[in-house]
């Protein structure tokens, strides 16, 4: 008799510590997927701001500071590192700490210019560290980003896009 009792509750504080370790599982993802759509809500409310702006430039067609125009736009270290390209994908200007080039950004930037719509990713990338030139010195160990890739307009066509960079790193760790 005495047996049972003792196995009763071990199968009891076995039992609820099962449904705690899952209850705190289950919550931790769903706070994971609320930094996650709050990254991409800011990410892209961002994105909407700068959009006529950088796209009033392509209109323009004179001669752009692009470096200067990026460095103005994104005057806090907590915003996204920002990048303009042209039609054809090449980088006209970039600021901020963006994570080495690869080919998941390559292929995001090209489904923006031939669809013309925005598209975003969460991708695992070593990160560049500040002031390092062409990724030199840079951590390999990977890191999670958020990439959001907007297109750019000018008289109706795509006139280029603007990357948009965001370490997202605390999401993992968290």
């Amino acid at each position: 008799m005495r047996w049972n009792r003792i196995r009763l509750v071990a199968l009891l504080l076995v039992g609820i510590a099962l449904v705690s370790a899952a209850s705190t599982y289950f919550d931790v993802l769903a706070h994971k997927h609320t930094l996650r759509a709050d990254l991409v809500r800011r990410t892209q409310w961002f994105g909407n701001g700068l959009q006529p702006q950088i796209e009033q430039q392509f209109v323009t067609g004179d001669k752009v500071d692009w470096a200067g125009l990026l460095k103005n736009l994104r005057q806090h270290p907590d915003e996204p590192s920002l990048t303009v390209l042209d039609a054809g994908g090449n980088v006209l200007a970039s600021d901020g700490d963006t994570p080495a080039w690869d080919k998941q950004r390559g292929n995001l930037i090209r489904q923006t210019l031939a669809k013309g719509k925005e598209v975003g990713a969460f991708v695992h990338m070593p990160p560049v560290r500040a002031g390092s030139a062409g990724g030199q010195g840079a951590d390999t160990s990977p890191r999670l980003w958020y990439e959001d890739v907007m297109p750019l307009h000018a008289g109706g066509r795509i006139a280029g896009a603007v990357l948009m960079t965001a370490d997202a790193e605390y999401i993992h760790a968290d």
